[in-house]
């Protein structure tokens, strides 16, 4: 699978995942809820995530090489954030699909090469 394909499809599943995320908090925690605040920061957390990971896919198509570091923080970023689902939330949804946005951004960052030195 090419690169920019790679990096679009982490995208539309970072939707996906938010999408969710919003739909299933807003429909359980009341706006009175101490949480819903840092609720709302999560969700939108989540949509930057996934313009920015489009973004990079728009980007990768010319310079690769320079999506390397974004595309690295993001992968860490969601095995963080699988790791952490697990520890407290004990949701195997959540979990599975920060493993697969993961795996996906692994390989695009595989297929990203290294820079050569000229």
């Amino acid at each position: 699978m090419k690169l920019p394909t790679l990096l679009y499809t982490a995208s539309f599943l970072t939707l996906i995942q938010y999408v969710a995320h919003a739909y299933l908090f807003l429909s359980a925690v009341s706006p009175q809820d101490k949480t819903f605040g840092y609720g709302l920061m999560v969700i939108l957390s989540g949509f930057i995530a996934t313009i920015l990971l489009w973004q990079l896919a728009r980007l990768a198509t010319v310079e690769p090489f320079r999506t390397r570091p974004f595309v690295a923080l993001l992968m860490f970023a969601n095995v963080a954030h699988a790791c952490l689902a697990w520890a407290f939330f004990r949701l195997a949804a959540p979990v599975a699909f920060d493993l697969l946005i993961a795996v996906v951004l692994g390989l695009a960052l595989g297929g990203m090469g290294r820079r050569v030195a000229s």
